[in-house]
């Protein structure tokens, strides 16, 4: 194993050379995959920071959510690298340390406790589903899937343990980090606008199965805007942001040649240029306070008294001449800022409910990942907006701290806050005390990336997209890295802790009584395919292997409709066993006629009550050859009749 990382340029010609083979030799998808995971070994192979320099510079290729094919590789590189990261980790001669233990341990556990109010949604999800559907579920993080909780926590336990061997295994002695990290990030993002522009102006010939390599089905133009490799022009325009404090750093930092400093000029004139064809309000709000703390902090850092004025007067200057050129470019920018004005943004529908949940729950949230599937029990009262102008956007609370305090109520928020405060405490403390003033640039400019992620997670929910949470725990491991002597000197009193685990015992025995006590959700089902036409005027629909329903309760006595058309029934019998609150019963089904199964119910008309479906076995017609209808098919069941029956009869 090498001594030390390796150039971070490297890497960046890596994706170069891969991404013009792949043009010019039309290889396959897979292909590209295969190689783009054999070089990601060969680098932690060599050294295990080489595989957080890489997932850092994978950044641009990866931003949408995980359920997009090839999005998985994230997670390849990430179980990968904590694997061999761990091991390097605990192989040093020096003790490895979790730089802030006790706060992360209680963000872990929190999380962790912040059970799901709809538990009894997650339990029948789980019970109806097979391992290979969770796992797929799990897999594509759609945040309406029960298992997203357990998606949420593996995302949040990971990125601590990245966090923890970013801590230990860079040194701000490697001058492959401190140096040429920063350097490359903006060779990374200048190519990266500069083929995106390409695209958007439609230079290249228009060949999809040529250049939508590894997911990227929207690359170059979103919207009417660049969007570089991007899903949307928004995820496009957030990695600028955060990639925009390197571009500064190449501008005021050691200049070692002039080509550096006009690659920084010519970065930032491209970045602002995709700024104004973006048209998004974001930048305009995020620009001038990053500007604004940029402003306090180096004339408080490396200004002398008589030097700050003009400090100031630089800072001032470029953020006038950077929105004043984004005004004077950006299309629709100022009406897009009366709509916000109004207060008619679909956010204040979502940052209401999400408020709505957390006066529900307001220690533990309504549960880890739960925001989209309870969005609807949770109105808000705003009367601006109607629902359907919302739609799709209610996958998230569209704020980081907003879906916090939803998820994860006081606790959660009080303790990011509480991790927030000790990193940057710590990270300025480095800053006043360090004598290299390189290394003062290099951290500042991570501090700058962080501050901005921050800002952003203001009007977005940044943890969303899984490749921005990996890098803010990435780059609060350099941080941490950097300024080890001061966060080693970091203790929180065990009293303190004492006291805060007993009110998360008390705050997760309320947590799950507020589960128990709230009823399964109207009309919840699960384990249950399409409907479909089966004869004129009556539809019918298959189960998995295993199902659950809610039925709203319309008389006393239920008539439920079970088919099993499957081939081969006489030689193969399917058995389907019902369940009704105590109720069961248990047929075999020989032949494809339909069999009325009556249901007995003692509830009253209005109320709902849970069916559980269980079949034998499945059977998948593409894989016994029959068609290319590739699910799990167990039996048929039909939209259930009511007539009224005596209950006596029922009770003997």
């Amino acid at each position: 194993m090498l001594e030390k990382s390796t150039n971070p340029l490297v890497i960046v010609g890596f994706f170069g050379l891969t991404a013009t083979v792949a043009y010019f030799f039309s290889l396959p998808e897979p292909w590209i995959a295969g190689i783009v995971i054999l070089f990601f070994i060969f680098l932690i192979a060599s050294h295990p920071s080489n595989g957080l320099l890489f997932i850092l510079l994978t950044v641009p290729f990866f931003l949408g959510g995980s359920i997009r094919p090839y999005f998985w590789l994230t997670e390849v590189f990430v179980i990968l690298l904590i694997c061999v990261g761990t091991v390097a980790v605990l192989a040093k001669n020096e003790r490895p340390h979790l730089p802030f233990a006790q706060i992360i341990g209680l963000l872990v556990i929190t999380a962790f406790l912040s059970v799901p109010l709809d538990l009894k949604e997650l339990s029948c999800e789980v019970w109806a589903s097979s391992l290979g559907d969770m796992f797929s579920g799990w897999l594509a993080g759609h945040p309406k899937l029960g298992v997203y909780y357990f998606r949420e926590l593996f995302n949040l336990i990971t990125s601590v343990c990245i966090f923890y061997i970013s801590a230990n295994l860079f040194s701000q002695e490697d001058k492959n980090l401190t140096e040429k990290l920063p350097l490359a990030i903006v060779v990374l993002a200048f190519g990266v606008i500069c083929f995106g522009l390409l695209l958007f102006y439609e230079a290249f010939p228009e060949n999809p199965d040529q250049w939508h390599y590894l997911s990227l089905s929207i690359v170059g133009e979103h919207g009417g805007a660049p969007s570089g490799f991007a899903y949307n022009r928004q995820y496009f325009t957030q990695y600028l942001l955060l990639s925009l404090p390197f571009v500064l750093w190449l501008l005021v930092a050691k200049q070692r040649s002039n080509w550096q400093w006009w690659l920084g000029l010519t970065t930032l004139s491209l970045i602002v240029f995709c700024f104004a064809k973006s048209g998004q309000r974001t930048v305009i709000l995020v620009l001038p306070i990053c500007f604004l703390i940029g402003g306090v902090l180096v004339s408080w850092l490396f200004a002398e008294k008589k030097q700050r004025k003009w400090v100031w007067f630089s800072v001032i200057g470029l953020v006038m001449i950077i929105i004043g050129f984004i005004f004077l470019y950006a299309e629709k920018l100022l009406g897009r800022f009366s709509f916000a004005l109004l207060s008619n943004d679909p956010r204040v529908y979502l940052w209401g409910s999400a408020l709505s949940m957390f006066a529900d729950s307001p220690i533990l949230g309504v549960g880890l990942g739960r925001f989209h599937a309870l969005f609807n029990e949770y109105p808000s009262t705003d009367i601006f907006l109607s629902w359907g102008k919302v739609g799709h956007a209610t996958g998230t609370a569209h704020s980081f701290f907003f879906q916090t305090l939803a998820e994860r109520g006081l606790a959660g928020v009080l303790l990011w806050g509480g991790f927030l405060i000790f990193l940057f405490r710590t990270s300025f403390r480095f800053l006043v005390s360090e004598q290299s003033v390189q290394k003062r640039y290099f951290v500042m400019a991570f501090i700058f990336s962080l501050i901005i992620w921050l800002l952003l997670g203001l009007l977005n929910n940044v943890t969303y997209i899984r490749i921005y949470e990996i890098y803010f725990w990435i780059v609060a491991g350099i941080i941490v890295a950097m300024s080890m002597a001061h966060v080693k000197k970091v203790h929180i009193r065990q009293s303190w802790l004492a006291g805060v685990g007993v009110c998360l015992f008390l705050a997760v025995c309320m947590q799950f009584y507020k589960a128990y006590d709230r009823p399964l959700a109207p009309d919840f089902e699960v384990g249950f395919h399409k409907w479909e036409e089966v004869s004129k005027g009556k539809v019918a629909r298959w189960t998995q292997r295993r199902a659950v329903w809610n039925v709203k309760v319309e008389d006393n006595k239920m008539i439920l409709p079970i088919s099993a058309p499957l081939p081969g029934l006489d030689k193969n019998p399917q058995s389907v066993k019902i369940n009704l609150s105590g109720w069961s019963q248990t047929l075999v089904l020989s032949n494809a006629d339909w069999n009325r199964v009556e249901i007995p119910s003692t509830s009253l008309n209005g109320e709902y009550v849970k069916i559980q479906i269980e079949t034998g076995y499945v059977f998948n017609p593409a894989k016994e050859g029959i068609s290319a209808d590739n699910r799990a098919l167990g039996v048929m069941v039909g939209l259930p009749e009511w007539e009224h029956a005596s209950i006596t009869s029922h009770a003997d």
